[in-house]
């Protein structure tokens, strides 16, 4: 009790936000000569980790939940260990892949260096998602408040790298991504989360009776996201931007449906106070925008740029991975070793190209971890998420609370979407701050349990 009564899992929130930061910022760090980032990362997840036991593990009431985390735990950081101990190859220079005696029947790497980075990550992604399971409403909100103001600092320092005068077009870094299209996708995970707490806010507000409240700051944040994204002229992130302001919108009209009792959703033109009407403007006014955006942004690519045949050449890609998947179809490659083995699958046509990453997340995560491989971390996920559910069951002063209101798990959902659909084409999730902070998002859909008093908040907000 002692954790939670003085305020133990604030701790659990400032490391979550080391983690991501550091995560971030691990490779522009590394470029200017630092070579702390992978220590910290490690470090910041171990403490994570060890917190979270800690403070669920504390009294025998919880056994249950130290149990369920305790095996989600083993499940995620054990499964990649097993990979780097069964190495079926071993790389050696000037020969590369060797064959080694190994166990055939269990899980085996083929890159035993790339399972080992996989265990480390592994671990990082059991201590977000085990922390943010077991927070509050309070602290959620309080994390996705750091997480927003993190954002808006990163759009603004990708708008000033790409608005800043400069002899030649030739930008090395988006914020601290190397890819625009990683920065497009992190704008896709949080600007619907941003649109859909800015709506959350307003209606706490409308709901107190109080005439102004935070949610344009939020609706700024989403506005200076969708700039972000147009400036660094990524075609998936415009794409996506354009879906989910329509999603936006659908759930905007679900809602006043449900409010009118399935009369109509035209109500909102009669409504004379412009506070009571931004609500409704907002997602309207942004699809409108974004689809006219969109209409110009294919425009103007198909006339610059061979869009059919960029997605032709992704498709052979693939292809090559699908025949590289059957051949380890159960177990897979191993976590780690799409670099090293992909070149002894790699078809005539695109024989001259090296590829790091598949550009189609989905399929690598298959051919690395296989079928069975993928079914055992979706088995530990279910886990770390069932081990929030033995707490206390969330009360009714969490109701007004941004953290567990229906439109932040709305935008959450869209988040998740739009940048599994950015997966289908390039590489977001080979990124560990977008792999981390896409756990983090998906944690959030787990109900928040209630420890404390939520008063504070909900009068803050």
């Amino acid at each position: 009790m002692l954790l939670q009564r003085y305020h133990g899992w604030l701790l659990q929130v400032f490391l979550l936000i080391i983690l991501l930061v550091t995560a971030g910022a691990d490779a522009i760090l590394q470029f200017h000569g630092f070579s702390f980032p992978p220590h910290v990362l490690r470090l910041t997840s171990i403490l994570l980790l060890f917190f979270l036991l800690l403070a669920v593990g504390w009294g025998r009431k919880r056994i249950l939940s130290v149990i369920l985390l305790g095996m989600g735990s083993g499940i995620w950081v054990g499964l990649p260990l097993l990979y780097s101990t069964n190495a079926s190859y071993e790389w050696r220079e000037g020969v590369g892949l060797f064959p080694v005696s190994h166990i055939d029947w269990l899980p085996a790497s083929t890159f035993r260096s790339g399972s080992m980075v996989a265990i480390w990550m592994a671990l990082a992604v059991v201590g977000v998602v085990g922390t943010v399971v077991h927070l509050s409403a309070r602290y959620r909100t309080y994390l996705l408040i750091a997480i927003n103001g993190l954002a808006f600092g990163i759009a603004l320092w990708v708008l000033n790298q790409r608005l800043e005068p400069r002899a030649f077009p030739v930008y090395p870094w988006t914020g601290w991504f190397v890819n625009p299209n990683h920065y497009a996708a992190f704008a896709c995970l949080m600007f619907p989360v941003a649109v859909a707490m800015g709506l959350q806010v307003h209606r706490n507000a409308k709901s107190r009776g109080r005439l102004s409240s935070p949610a344009p700051l939020f609706y700024i944040l989403a506005g200076i996201l969708c700039w972000s994204v147009w400036v660094v002229q990524s075609r998936a992130g415009i794409g996506i931007l354009f879906l989910q302001w329509i999603g936006i919108l659908v759930g905007f009209a679900y809602e006043q449906m449900r409010l009118t009792e399935g009369r109509s959703i035209w109500c909102v033109f009669r409504l004379r106070s412009p506070f009571d009407r931004l609500p409704f403007h907002v997602p309207v006014v942004g699809a409108i925008l974004s689809l006219v955006v969109a209409c110009a942004f294919v425009v103007k690519q198909a006339v610059e740029r061979n869009v059919v045949g960029d997605l032709a050449f992704r498709w052979l890609v693939v292809r090559d991975v699908l025949r590289m998947l059957r051949t380890r179809l159960w177990w897979g490659m191993g976590p780690g070793s799409f670099a090293a083995v992909f070149p002894y699958y790699q078809s005539d046509e695109i024989g001259q190209h090296y590829f790091h990453h598949a550009h189609n997340d989905p399929v690598q995560f298959l051919a690395e971890w296989g079928l069975l491989g993928a079914l055992a971390l979706g088995a530990g996920l279910c886990l770390l998420l069932l081990s929030g559910a033995v707490r206390k069951r969330l009360t009714t002063t969490d109701i007004g609370c941004v953290a567990s209101s229906g439109w932040l798990r709305w935008g959450v959902i869209l988040a998740l979407a739009g940048v599994f659909f950015h997966s289908l084409v390039d590489f977001p999730f080979q990124h560990p701050f977008i792999l981390l902070l896409s756990f983090l998002l998906f944690a959030m859909l787990r109900k928040p349990v209630d420890t404390e008093d939520e008063t504070l908040l909900r009068d803050a907000f």
